[in-house]
């Protein structure tokens, strides 16, 4: 339990069926780095305050997506904690259109316009659920 008060940073796992699926409380300053293994020479994570995401630059055409794909698990690393976790591929053209407007919001990078369909990154968005 964590008072509303409290200012923190909380990933809790969903539908956790072991006694070391615990939540993890960290301060709001708190770095979380997520490590993608192997040779991911373009990727960028994004958070909208309740839900984390991972996304290749290089589209699925990259090691690390299709693994990802074809895996659906990976380890999120917060500080010495690695954390398993469920990936969801973003498939609704929308949901990873907002994805984009977080990373320009955070990195000042505007979306490439296409011809109306998903850039090669929106293919490759996944969000990440703690297990």
């Amino acid at each position: 339990v964590v008072w509303p008060e409290v200012e923190a940073l909380l990933l809790v796992p969903i539908s956790a069926h072991a006694l070391f699926n615990r939540p993890l409380v960290t301060a709001p300053t708190s770095t979380i780095r997520v490590t993608v293994h192997p040779y991911a020479p373009s990727a960028v994570v994004s958070c909208d305050g309740r839900r984390v995401f991972v996304r290749s630059g290089g589209g699925l055409g990259r090691d690390w997506p299709r693994n990802l794909l074809a895996q659906g698990r990976g380890l999120l690393q917060v500080g010495a904690l690695e954390v398993p976790v469920t990936a969801r591929h973003v498939t609704d053209p929308a949901e990873a259109r907002a994805v984009s407007e977080l990373v320009s919001r955070k990195y000042g990078v505007k979306r490439p316009s296409t011809d109306g369909g998903p850039t090669p990154a929106e293919q490759a968005t996944f969000e990440l659920l703690p297990e």
